[in-house]
């Protein structure tokens, strides 16, 4: 074989070992109906895989393990195991040319040749956490979004408010000084009428004088040509009896 014989004598024990650690039950070399293991080995039809899988299969047993056995179509075959729909299957490669590449290239996670699925279950779970990151920083860019827009309206009704009250404060100056012209204009007519008035009584007041001093005028003057005629008459009367 390809393993020295001391390793495949002391194989089974450590095998069991191993089992064991994860949990597996087992009482005198035999795995507990406790805790069963049932695997489905997939290879394809031919007599000469057909039979080291049955070899596998009878080696497993001798510990207690079930394991059966699938066999497809060569092109189903290989369509399965590249899909990784097996638990385990049978797996074969030869260097196309003198380069460890070969070997290594088919471990890749990104691998066409990578049929044993190996690292793509990791590759799963990150492309899963990328994507639940997208979706988080997507959702804090929606959250920040819209805090922004609810500040930006509050803003804008604080903006719209303040536009109001200056239109209110407008109207209130507006109005003020629509009231301060019309008490001008009212106390500019009361004015006007009392100096019209004032004119006016004035105006009674000279005239009135007026017709006083003509009456006085037209008294003082009977008088004095009241008071000459009888002068006149005396002197004639004097010199007429001389």
């Amino acid at each position: 074989g390809y393993f020295p014989e001391e390793l495949q004598d002391n194989a089974v024990d450590e095998a069991i070992a191993l089992l064991e650690s994860a949990g597996y039950v087992f009482e005198d070399g035999m795995l507990s109906d406790e805790t069963p293991i049932n695997v489905t080995y997939l290879t394809n039809e031919g007599t000469g895989h057909v039979a080291i899988a049955e070899a596998m299969q009878q080696d497993l047993a001798e510990i207690g393990i079930d394991m059966s056995i699938e066999t497809r179509e060569w092109n189903v075959f290989l369509d399965e195991r590249k899909q990784g729909h097996f638990d385990f299957a049978r797996e074969g490669w030869l260097a196309d040319y003198n380069d460890p590449i070969n070997m290594l290239e088919m471990w890749a996670s990104n691998s066409g040749n990578n049929d044993c699925q190996f690292g793509k279950s990791a590759d799963a779970v990150a492309a899963e956490a990328e994507a639940a990151e997208e979706a988080a920083e997507s959702e804090a860019a929606a959250a920040v979004e819209a805090v922004v827009s609810e500040v930006a309206a509050a803003v804008d009704a604080a903006a719209s408010e303040a536009a109001a009250t200056d239109a209110a404060v407008d109207a209130a100056v507006s109005e003020a000084a629509a009231a301060v012209d019309a008490a001008g204009s009212e106390l500019a007519a009361a004015a006007d009428a009392v100096v019209s008035e004032a004119a006016a009584a004035v105006d009674a007041a000279v005239s009135e004088a007026a017709a006083a001093v003509d009456t006085a005028a037209s008294g003082a003057t009977a008088a004095v040509e009241e008071a000459v005629s009888g002068t006149a008459s005396a002197a004639t009367s004097t010199a007429a009896a001389q």
